[in-house]
């Protein structure tokens, strides 16, 4: 906004930002209900979407009318719901590929707790307790071990992270020559996605990932799919506990969107922590989205920074922010390489 900016057109932005929430509930609806699924094999009229729904011909109707308004289906001559077949492999709950595990994500994740954020800005304290699924207690633990108590929601939460990560690793491959690297410990890998793509860009590459124990399932169902299990394993471990001995240290070890989502005394813990998992000579490849020095952007981060006040205690850092957590952790000859594109994580390269 600015201060040249009308009056009218200003109000109008406004409202448009205020409707935002029940244009993206449309959304929501149509994938939870498997909308788009229903419509891979053709247009279908309202009444026979209805009985493959088990939803309401009325309410289908409706929605089915709003997602027209929104340009996300078209109505034939005849008055039945088509969508472009590219379209319905994007949403369709079915598909390995597709945007419906980030759209639930947002559903069922974060709009409860964003409707929650003038609680979180007074009191400076997550919200998780504000899940539909939260147990009681909720509040006083981190949301992922919140999470990890309600097995369909956590692997809800692996697949939207693997849809957000999609080439995450390509860009770290670019950006850090892996040539010398034979072995590399992904801590707190998730769904595996970063590591796949790390392994694709490195024939000679092996792989340890450690995580809870059903983003390491998840994990290693996922290398094996795409052929690379044997470059691959994962070991069940919390990270910010002191991982297990039996662990062989590594040439690197990776934290990518790890450290901004914990406060900082979990931030010190996770850095000695994973300091004997290098090997003399070795160095820590930290993968995060940082704000300018000033913290008013760019959007990624400053959306990410307004995220974290609601779902858990970390935030967000500036380069020096995370240059000083690394010197305070004992790491030293830090290195930043900015994103290839904007919108994507910087690269912090650490030693010992």
């Amino acid at each position: 906004m600015t201060t040249k900016e009308p009056m009218s057109e200003m109000r109008a932005r406004i409202e448009q930002l205020a409707m935002g929430y029940g244009l993206s509930s449309i959304l929501f609806a149509a994938v939870e209900l498997g909308l788009f699924d229903q419509l891979a094999d053709g247009p279908l009229d309202t009444e026979s979407l209805a009985r493959r729904l088990g939803a309401s011909p009325s309410g289908v109707a409706r929605l089915t009318a709003a997602l027209g308004a929104l340009n996300l289906v078209a109505f034939e001559a005849d008055g039945r719901v088509s969508a472009p077949p590219e379209l319905v492999a994007m949403l369709s709950r079915d598909r390995d590929d597709s945007l419906a595990p980030v759209l639930l994500y947002h559903q069922r994740h974060v709009a409860p707790l964003m409707g929650q954020l003038g609680n979180a800005v007074r009191h400076k304290r997550p919200q998780i307790a504000g899940w539909p699924f939260a147990s009681p207690g909720a509040a006083d633990r981190h949301c992922y071990e919140e999470l990890s108590r309600h097995p369909e929601e956590y692997r809800l939460f692996l697949q939207a992270m693997d849809r957000f990560a999609m080439g995450t690793g390509t860009d770290i491959a670019a950006s850090f020559d892996l040539r010398n690297t034979r072995r590399l410990i992904d801590v707190g890998g998730g769904s595996g996605r970063i590591a796949r793509e790390l392994l694709a860009a490195a024939p000679d590459l092996t792989i340890e990932m450690l995580d809870l124990p059903i983003a390491c399932r998840m994990a290693e169902k996922e290398a094996l799919a795409a052929g690379l299990g044997g470059r691959f394993r994962a070991t069940e471990a919390d990270l910010t506990k002191a991982f297990p001995r039996t662990i062989e240290p590594a040439d690197v070890v990776l934290l990518a969107g790890i450290l901004a989502d914990w406060g900082p005394d979990d931030q010190l813990r996770i850095l000695a922590n994973v300091a004997p998992l290098l090997r003399p000579g070795g160095c820590l490849v930290v993968n995060e989205t940082l704000l300018d020095e000033g913290r008013k952007g760019p959007m990624v981060p400053v959306m990410l920074s307004v995220l974290m006040l609601v779902a858990m205690p970390g935030d967000s850092f500036t380069l020096t922010d995370l240059t000083a957590l690394l010197q305070k952790g004992g790491y030293s000859s830090i290195e930043h390489r900015p994103p290839r594109q904007p919108g994507r994580r910087d690269l912090v390269i650490a030693r010992c």
